[in-house]
């Protein structure tokens, strides 16, 4: 978090003396740096347009205005202090602001955003401001913090839950503090490429199978190295890492040996590296693996918020690996995610142990020593004098000094150094990038996915009857808390302030709950891809007075006007503007007992506010002139009766209110969550708002940053009433963008960049909006000849469609009703595995195995499904029982090795790779879950399973709002790379009419990408997009069958995949009915001869995407033998 105010303080200093308050001196600051910055920038447009400068999309560059290292540095240094500028009113607002200052204090004269900046002589107040200026736009601003106070030798207490504990510190000054991070450290290359050398890296696997044999020198001779030349890839021995690059690999080409034996290697010569990877439990592995090659010179990064929650699924797999004992669990792992507390030995009773979020690390509050103190108790809290040798910080303690950094994606976003080790506020994301010779990011692609939802979060915020949401957890977490704590926590300023805008928030989510379950059509009103207060208040005033209505400008600008300052200051309790009449009416609405009365008030107001008694006499007119005769014609809509048309708007009317009432709560209890996170014992808010130190960092949305809600119904309406699931997001930023601005990062502060290396075996993905990362590929790495081959030729696909004695049709799953899904999945599963002329479907498979790889994998669409095959499946004959496993979540509490003879023993999905050490023949898993993670590997080191059934066919949910994310976000980064980008921009009167109209642009994807039908039939000109996306997501699966260089077989059982050929029809099928028909079709120009497709291109696609384009190739043109009618 960097802080302007260190470098402006000299200028706010002389700006308060002079006579402005604090909030208008650092408005004034924040205004001339934005006009300062337009006027080295743009200075021949209107200052309204600076906007567009601070929101991190290239729309400068895009106009030439950003073509000097110079003016790049100003645009990146200055977002620091300008991003939350970045809204066009939040700036014409602001300008406004500063334009009501005196005279005297001001710098520049704005009298209207649309004309151009004019300079002013200063008056004696701060005339060396734009030195500080200066400084801002050549560098970032300081980091904000000051350094921790660690709590000394006497009485103090903290909030633990249910109650204030109080203990006696003992002296503690002879106590070391805590090692600090050197911010300054630069990387030790300089920052400069690094250049990889094969031969170096087999001489360095060499010497660490010499210390643990994993055989890295074997494997790593096996890999084939291709680098990027003038006209395709060729052999090459080495590669370089400069800036960003980005290393291709088919799955088991080598690309985990190679972030291994690279990492150990230049750790080795001193260099620093941070490593990125899926999921904590590989975190910590990696920490160990790399420990023994290195002699200790690896760390996690690890946020403190979770590490309870990765402490408990360590010990549910270790559970499931059968050491029931938790006391005899015994993995390295627990050493980085200790739960003790040095305090507890200090508190008096033995057995009331602090729970892992009460312990007071930074939450000591001292007793006042003061005489003349106003109170017993300081409220400023100061440090736990224990934390420098606290076990529950070994990682935080170990990264100071290591040279190799493990981290997951979220735990290098989210975490940031803890403040009794630094002063300064920084995200370890930041550090990572300021220290390391390089970045490796695993599995690019997948951070990507992760990042564009960091930055776009969605929960459901109460949902239906087998749904669970946000609200109703944390209603009844709360509610549990309180009353086991007899209510003491509310003694707590903030956790009273958190319950009491919780308890706003459950009633106002009510009352809209109760309007849209019984309203059709305010439902309908509401469903036009996402509502918000705004988005809602926008209609209603577009309703009242259209566009094209006379003299309509002055009362839509009023209405506007009011609206908007009741919107930020709904129940009137912030300063600012008022409405005490809508204030009244809202809190009326949310407490009443006589909804009749309170609805006619409402309905009263509404007529006087929207000024409605001339359009209800132009209704009534209407709605009579209706039943009189008239000459015969087109018949028109009827008009509607003004009293039902009141009470509709009425209705809207007041759902809008209530809108507005709900987001400041949820925003409050958001930013207040932890802050009473350890009190409450609240766990992980999908909703936490991404830390603002990314805010200079993470470009705005393409369509403007959106805060909405979705309605999802729920199956039929029952007598009248429709249920369904109501969610909440928030899009706050362009989160893929951060994967690309890593090596930048360092240079705000003058400082060397970082090089990253970017490595997936899917993050060139076509026209993917998910998969496909934006940066050239410059190394691709390929595993043996032989192996390829062995995938290409051998790999076998068929379709296997199922018919019951129910009728002739073939079994679908995708597509079905959420009420029929659960019978057909039951119906595939006994016809899979019930014996018939020889054996069952699923023994004939098993028996074209031999005994290392005699296992098959069902795949289904949930982890509910799979319970319900596994289950189908175990207790349909003699044959199964015990021979079946269905996959869990690491998080879920089951009981591992149950005697319930109905139910399928259990595996968890991070102990898959132990499946070899089981009985099973058969795993059931959820598709996603199996897309990527651990290897599922026999004791020859390749797959243990053989076949792959697909029950269900991948198709996107409809109501995933990602989708529509990932769409709008990648059609810009793309975009903002082409010629015609530049080219609109260039051709806009100016900067701000050429921004606007890109961003209506992106509003408008975005509302078509939330409306459109995911019905692969409806899919239209999405139809490719949507099959980059299924095709990686099925490749990646069969990936898992294929490790080691050998064949799979394939079985698509879903009726869905080809449904024409499914109803005894293939000649009909077509890529616009059969996804597997378009994955063939649009892999086909990268992998015919006479293609026109650039030659990069095809050997990325060659490399990639050859098996399981030639393995549908012999399918869809019959030249695979076996295909089960």
């Amino acid at each position: 978090m960097r802080d302007p105010g260190v470098v402006l303080a000299p200028v706010l200093r002389d700006l308060e003396e002079a006579g402005l308050r604090k909030e208008q001196a650092a408005l004034l600051c924040d205004v001339e740096l934005g006009l300062l910055l337009h006027q080295r920038t743009n200075p021949d447009e209107a200052a309204g347009g600076a906007w567009v400068l601070f929101c991190g999309i290239p729309y400068a560059r895009g106009r030439g205005l950003a073509s000097t290292e110079e003016a790049m540095t100003a645009l990146r240094s200055a977002r620091f202090t300008l991003w939350t500028l970045r809204r066009r009113t939040a700036w014409h607002d602001a300008l406004a602001t500063y334009q009501e200052l005196a005279r005297k204090f001001r710098a520049f004269d704005v009298p209207r955003p649309d004309v151009r900046i004019v300079r002013l002589p200063t008056e004696g107040i701060a005339d060396d401001r734009f030195a500080s200026y200066g400084r801002l736009l050549a560098a970032a601003p300081p980091f904000e913090g000051r350094p921790a106070t660690f709590a000394r030798r006497g009485p103090h207490r903290f909030q633990a839950g249910r109650a204030t504990v109080r203990v006696d510190l003992p002296d503690t000054g002879h106590l070391p503090r805590p090692a600090a991070h050197d911010v300054d450290l630069r990387p030790t290359g300089n920052g400069e490429p690094i250049a990889v050398v094969w031969n170096d890296l087999i001489t360095t696997a060499e010497s660490m199978d010499a210390v643990e044999c994993h055989h890295w020198a074997r494997r790593l001779r096996s890999v084939r190295l291709r680098t990027k030349g003038d006209s395709t890839f060729r052999p090459d021995g080495a590669f370089t890492i400069a800036g960003v690059e980005h290393l291709l690999g088919i799955v088991g080409a080598g690309k985990s040996t190679l972030r291994d034996v690279l990492t150990v290697h230049l750790a080795r010569q001193g260099r620093r590296i941070t490593v990125v990877v899926g999921d904590v439990a590989e975190t910590v592995a990696l920490v160990r693996l790399y420990n023994v090659y290195t002699g200790g010179k690896a760390a996690p990064v690890l946020g403190a918020s979770g590490k309870e929650r990765h402490a408990q699924r360590m010990h549910r797999r270790l559970t499931g690996r059968g050491e029931a004992n938790v006391l005899a669990h015994d993995d390295a792992g627990f050493g980085y995610l200790s739960t003790s507390c040095t305090v507890n030995a200090l508190i008096g009773d033995p057995d009331d142990v602090l729970a892992f979020n009460q312990a007071p690390c930074t939450r000591l509050h001292r007793r006042t020593v003061r005489s003349d103190a106003k109170r017993e108790w300081s409220t400023v809290p100061v440090t736990c004098p224990y934390w420098a040798g606290c076990p529950r910080h070994r990682g935080a303690h170990e990264l100071v000094s290591a040279t190799i950094w493990v981290s997951t994606p979220a735990g290098l976003v989210d975490a940031s150094v803890p403040r009794p080790q630094n002063a300064e506020k920084i995200r370890y994301l930041e550090a990572a990038c300021r220290r390391s010779d390089l970045v490796i990011i695993d599995e690019a692609d997948r951070v990507q996915m992760q990042l564009d939802r960091m930055f776009a979060p969605a929960v459901a915020l109460v949902g239906g009857s087998d749904s669970r949401s946000l609200l109703d957890d944390l209603v009844s977490h709360k509610n549990r808390e309180l009353f086991e704590g007899a209510r003491t926590q509310l003694s707590h300023h903030d956790v009273e302030d958190w319950t009491a805008a919780v308890n706003t928030i459950t009633t106002t989510t009510d009352r809209l709950y109760a309007m849209l379950v019984a309203d059709r059509g305010l439902r309908d009103w509401v469903r036009t891809g996402y509502f918000s207060a705004w988005t809602l208040q926008l209609r209603l005033i577009e309703e009242r007075y259209p566009d094209d209505m006379v003299d309509a400008n002055e009362p839509r600008r009023q209405l506007t006007e009011l609206l908007d300052d009741f919107r930020d200051n709904p129940f009137g309790d912030r300063a600012g503007a008022t409405n005490q009449e809508l204030t009244a009416l809202v809190n009326e609405l949310l407490t009443t007992g006589r909804q009749p009365a309170t609805r006619r008030k409402l309905s009263d107001f509404l007529v006087k506010l929207f000024d409605l008694p001339s359009k209800l006499s132009e209704l009534q007119l209407a709605y009579e002139d209706q039943g009189r005769p008239g000459p015969a014609g087109r018949r028109h809509k009827p008009a509607p009766d003004p009293a039902d048309w009141l009470d509709e708007k009425r209705r809207q009317f007041e759902f809008t209110l209530l809108l507005s009432a709900l987001e400041p709560k949820l925003a409050l209890m958001n930013a207040m969550w932890p802050r009473v996170e350890s009190v409450l014992k609240l766990g992980f808010n999908d909703m936490y708002q991404r830390p603002p130190d990314y805010g200079p960092i993470v470009p705005e949305a393409p369509m403007g940053n959106v805060l909405g809600f979705q309605f999802i119904v729920d199956g039929p309406p029952r007598h009248g009433v429709q249920s369904g699931e109501l969610r909440y997001f928030r899009c706050s930023g362009i989160g893929r963008e951060l994967l690309r601005a890593l090596p930048e990062l360092p240079l705000v502060d003058g400082r060397p960049g970082t090089n990253v290396l970017l490595m997936s075996g899917s993050s060139w993905a076509g026209s993917s909006s998910r998969y496909h990362v934006p940066v050239p590929v410059g190394t691709i790495l390929l595993p043996e000849e032989e192996h390829v081959e062995a995938v290409v030729d051998g790999t076998e696909m068929r379709f296997e469609f199922l018919r019951s004695g129910r009728g002739t049709e073939a079994l679908q799953l995708s597509g079905a009703g959420l009420d029929q899904r659960p019978d057909v999945l039951s119906r595939m599963v006994t016809r899979l595995g019930e014996h018939d002329h020889d054996g069952s479907i699923l023994e004939r498979e098993l028996r074209r195995w031999p005994d290392a790889r005699r296992r098959i994998l069902l795949l289904v669409g949930s982890y509910e499904e799979a319970e319900r095959a596994a289950n189908a499946l175990h207790t349909l004959s003699p044959r199964w029982r015990g021979r079946v496993l269905r996959l869990v979540s690491d998080d879920v509490d089951v009981t591992i090795g149950s005697d319930d003879e109905m139910q399928a023993p259990v595996l968890r999905r991070g102990d898959v790779d132990t499946l070899r050490h089981t009985d099973a023949e058969v795993l059931v898993a959820p598709l996603l879950a199996v897309e990527r993670g651990h290897n599922i590997l026999n004791d020859d080191k390749v797959a243990a399973i053989g076949s792959v059934f697909f029950l269900a066919r991948p198709n996107p949910r409809p109501d995933d709002l990602g989708l529509a994310v990932h769409t709008v976000n990648d059609w810009l980064v793309r975009f903002a790379e082409t010629a015609e980008f530049a080219e609109r921009l260039s051709e806009a009167a100016d900067l701000d009419e050429g921004a606007l109209a890109l961003r209506k642009e992106a509003r408008s994807r975005w509302y078509r990408a939330l409306a459109r039908s995911l019905a692969w039939t409806s899919l239209g000109s999405d139809r490719d997009s949507v099959t980059w996306d299924l095709l990686v997501l099925i490749w990646q699966v069969i990936g898992r069958l294929v490790r080691g260089g050998v064949p799979a077989r394939v079985v698509f059982v879903d009726a869905a995949f080809a449904p024409e050929t499914a109803a005894g029809r293939p000649a009909d099928e077509t890529p616009e009915t059969s996804l597997l028909h378009n994955i063939h079709a649009v892999l086909t120009p990268y992998l015919t001869p006479d293609s026109t497709v650039p030659a990069h291109d095809r050997y990325i696609v060659d490399a990639l995407y050859r098996p399981l384009w030639a393995a549908l190739d012999r399918l869809l043109n019959d030249r695979n033998p076996e295909c089960t009618p």
